[in-house]
């Protein structure tokens, strides 16, 4: 899946596609179905130096404020 192709070659700008891939599945499809890519995404040490964080990010902020990633 996403998170394993990122995590093959975890370059700053395979993690920002990665993160891109989750937003247009939550904005299409389920929320649900990638929150728990975002959040292994997001958690400390995961994320290169270097990589951006889409704009799109936001609609994944209350599921990260309740995991306490934000």
């Amino acid at each position: 899946g996403v998170l394993a192709a990122y995590t093959s070659d975890p370059t700053p700008d395979r993690w920002t596609a990665a993160m891109s891939v989750c937003i247009g599945a939550a904005k299409h499809s389920s929320l649900d179905t990638a929150v728990p890519v975002v959040r292994a995404l997001l958690r400390p040490g995961r994320r290169p130096a270097g990589a951006e964080l889409p704009a799109g990010l936001t609609v994944f902020v209350p599921a990260l404020q309740l995991a306490g990633l934000l």
